[in-house]
């Protein structure tokens, strides 16, 4: 028997063509499978690909003509058979498969954490099957894969494929759904990647996209925001993110999920944050004052806006939000001992001045280290620990010990390599994209 490959395609069987029709009760529903670290990355950033394959591995349409009485048509996919070898009477082991069997195996290997194998059954599909209804589905995962190897500019081009028309590939059938989530996950991938300015411009031009719903757009703007705040652009920042929260106000009902608008509320609250840890204490006497007053209103505007992240359901970005206001009083109280002293006191009065100082300031690291107990409470509360809670936790513990101390410790600062939640801690200012969450992992 020699055959090396055969064909079968069946175009379209109605039910009423005598025969028995493949049942659609077990067909499974494909859904784009991304690594184990991306716990939720395929509820959002997959599952469009994924439902929208699934229907058309199901394989039946609408039907033909009109009422009651319509004919249900199906249309399955083309199936490949060839020859694997052959058994000990010589004859052929015939090995049967389908777009769907392909794209199932890459999933599989893709969850396992074999990328390159994930994607060589996803290849096959494209090569093999070239008018499959799976194909937007493999483009995406390629894409996945891609991230799991490392290479970037791999990832962006499948999913710019899916994302933009012409966008580097040949033409590939896909939804409204899928263009969304390829082009929400290129800028996902670029903010990884500190490509701020790429994963601003796609951003931006994400923005411009009108059939974006009212959660999507509200995702768009926080990451925009995240994205101007990681270029030192605190002025776009806050335009941005201001934007995002005045829609939100106004689209509220439409909303289903609340953790961009947490997200928003907590960057909004970053703008301020950052510009406390930078502004100056300058002598002489009366330039002093005016910084201490223009830190002091940086730290109230900034609490403020943390406070309202608390009034969401949203357990990571409040524990971060929870965080960073006990930082607040104890930056602040970094500030102040650190603030010069007036040069015309001699060394006695400068030595009273700081032991009246430190006592004087004492009540804002009270006020820090309780802040931190009361962040591992709400952690508590939600059952579910986060970085934040957990850096809230050793907080309060090096907070214990200056207080012990009398406030003799000079002000705490994190060792070299210290792992430090996301944005600004201490005084640098410095932006650390660990936090960020573009596969919703924390979320």
């Amino acid at each position: 028997m020699n055959i090396n490959t055969i064909w079968i395609v069946v175009a379209g069987l109605s039910a009423g063509c005598g025969g028995s029709l493949p049942s659609t009760n077990g067909a499974s529903e494909v859904r784009p499978v991304a690594a184990a670290a991306e716990d939720q990355a395929g509820e959002r950033a997959g599952t469009a690909a994924g439902s929208e394959a699934g229907s058309a591995a199901a394989g039946q349409s609408a039907g033909v003509g009109t009422g009651a009485n319509a004919a249900p048509v199906y249309e399955l996919e083309g199936m490949r058979i060839a020859v694997a070898g052959r058994d000990a009477e010589g004859e052929p082991n015939l090995v049967a498969y389908d777009a769907q069997s392909l794209l199932d195996r890459g999933n599989d290997a893709l969850a396992r954490g074999l990328p390159e194998a994930a994607s060589a059954q996803y290849q096959q599909l494209l090569r093999e099957f070239p008018d499959s209804r799976l194909r937007a589905a493999a483009i995406f995962n390629l894409g996945l894969a891609a991230e799991v190897r490392g290479d970037v500019d791999a990832a962006v081009g499948y999913y710019e494929q899916l994302a933009f028309a012409g966008g580097g590939g040949p033409e590939v059938a896909h939804s409204e759904r899928e263009s969304l989530d390829a082009h929400m996950r290129i800028a996902a991938v670029q903010a990884e990647d500190q490509r701020w300015a790429a994963a601003r411009q796609t951003l931006e031009r994400l923005l411009e996209r009108a059939e974006l719903s009212p959660d999507e757009r509200v995702e768009g703007m926080a990451r925009l925001g995240y994205v101007a705040l990681a270029q030192g652009d605190d002025a776009y920042a806050e335009t941005v993110l201001g934007d995002a929260l005045a829609y939100y106000n106004e689209s509220a009902a439409a909303l289903e999920r609340d953790d961009f608008v947490a997200m928003s509320r907590y960057y909004f609250a970053q703008v301020p944050h950052r510009q406390l840890l930078v502004r100056p204490m300058r002598l002489p006497q009366e330039q002093l004052k005016r910084d201490l007053d223009a830190k002091a209103a940086l730290l109230t505007l900034a609490y403020d806006r943390y406070v309202a992240v608390l009034e969401l359901d949203a357990p990571y970005w409040s524990t971060a939000a929870g965080y960073q206001m006990s930082q607040l009083y104890k930056q602040f109280w970094d500030d102040i001992i650190a603030a010069p002293i007036p040069s015309e006191l001699s060394p006695q009065a400068a030595g009273y001045y700081r032991r009246e100082l430190r006592a004087q300031v004492r009540g804002f690291l009270e006020k820090a280290m309780a802040g931190h107990l009361r962040n591992v409470e709400l952690a508590e509360v939600y059952a579910a620990s986060t970085v934040w809670s957990r850096e809230s936790e050793q907080r309060a513990r090096e907070l214990g010990a200056i207080l012990a101390g009398a406030g003799a410790a000079a002000p705490y600062q994190p060792a070299a390599g210290d792992a430090e939640p996301a944005l600004p801690d201490g005084n640098s200012g410095a932006l650390d994209i660990s936090g960020y969450a573009p596969a919703r992992a924390e979320l």
